[in-house]
């Protein structure tokens, strides 16, 4: 561990989760209390069950046909 992120003990920073790794992005100055419980729980099962672009696009394509059948 560097000694950069040794000083981050106990502070709130933001990080981002990208090839299987959390990245540092920055310290959070401007808070006081990190995210509950329920919210990081929340953000890890999202995480685990991504949607897929293709799955989105999918989805929206589906929905503009079924739009167009009601016309």
């Amino acid at each position: 561990m560097t000694e950069e992120i040794k000083k981050l003990d106990g502070a709130i920073i933001d990080c981002r989760y990208f090839d299987h790794q959390w990245i540092f992005i920055k310290q959070r100055h401007d808070r006081n209390h990190p995210n509950g419980r329920r919210a990081i729980t929340g953000k890890m099962e999202a995480l685990e069950n991504a949607v897929s672009r293709d799955l989105l696009l999918a989805t929206l394509e589906n929905s503009r046909v079924i739009g167009k059948a009601d016309i």
